[in-house]
């Protein structure tokens, strides 16, 4: 090496390049990303509460409307054990007017059988009826009388006789006639099975 002579870097090289700086741009698209992901759980929390609002409002209104029919049917259910019930208009009319009891026209006391025999030209049993009215007024009667052997072992039929209009204490005096053939000298009975007694119109 020469005295005096200098050495530099060889011809085309120069000092390094200083390192370069990072770019904002990755941490841009980050924030972005973040604030979008905010963006979508607000979104949803608040579809979230609409539909929660939404849900409750229908429940609230399908109880008011069953509330109508629950009400109806506690009406249909029998009262509680010691509650006093108002009678039905039926029941009332019921009570109001008692059934019509036949024995209350039944008056055997106003008949008396005053012959019982059998028709010597018919061969039919026949039975002579005293009819007297006892009561206060006007009376029609139905007699009906049953004709049977004397030792009641057969019976020869029934037969009626009818009276109307038969004054307050008056007497008449009727026939209730049989249609069965009765033997000849057979012995017969006469027994009223019913006398009914209405008022005359």
């Amino acid at each position: 090496m020469a005295d005096g002579q200098q050495y530099g870097p060889p011809s085309g090289y120069g000092p390094p390049a200083p390192p370069q700086k990072k770019s904002g741009l990755g941490k841009k698209i980050l924030i972005g990303f973040g604030v979008f992901i905010a963006l979508i759980i607000v979104v949803t929390v608040a579809n979230g509460g609409s539909k929660s609002t939404t849900s409750t409002s229908a429940t609230s209104s399908l109880a008011e409307q069953a509330t109508p029919t629950s009400a109806a049917t506690r009406s249909n259910q029998a009262p509680p054990a010691g509650t006093a019930t108002q009678p039905s208009q039926t029941e009332q009319t019921s009570q109001a007017e008692p059934a019509t009891d036949d024995r209350l026209f039944e008056h055997p006391e106003d008949v008396q059988v005053t012959g019982c025999a059998r028709d010597s030209t018919l061969g039919w049993p026949k039975a002579t009826l005293t009819i007297t009215n006892k009561s206060g007024k006007a009376s029609s009667y139905s007699v009906t009388v049953s004709f049977q052997s004397a030792d009641g072992s057969t019976q020869y039929g029934e037969g009626v006789a009818f009276v109307s209009s038969l004054a307050p204490g008056q007497k008449t005096v009727q026939a209730a006639q049989g249609t069965d053939d009765i033997p000849a000298r057979s012995k017969i009975v006469c027994k009223v099975t019913s006398a009914k007694r209405t008022e005359a119109l």
